[in-house]
């Protein structure tokens, strides 16, 4: 089969099953041990951005905790206001 990879351990390629080739991580889900690695090169995607949300979650409840307000101010400084109406 072209483009198969036969050498031994890998296994045979499966006949209908759909197959994913990535060009970054060299890896072709046509053998169960290709789309093994996949799946958990994909679940540790997943687990280091929620690691990364949950930082940043962590970090903005330690900032808003004194009262701070975070974000786009709600009014308008008097000035610039004044500015604008000019």
């Amino acid at each position: 089969m072209p483009g198969a990879d036969h050498r031994p351990g890998l296994g045979r390629p499966n006949a209908g099953t759909p197959r994913v080739l990535t060009h970054e991580l060299a890896v072709d889900t046509a053998t169960p041990q290709a789309e093994m690695m996949a799946n958990i090169t994909g679940t540790f995607a997943q687990f280091e951005r929620r690691l990364m949300s949950q930082h940043t979650c962590d970090a903005l409840t330690v900032l808003r905790a004194p009262g701070n307000r975070l974000g786009r101010p709600v009014e308008l400084p008097e000035a610039t206001r004044r500015r604008v109406m000019e």
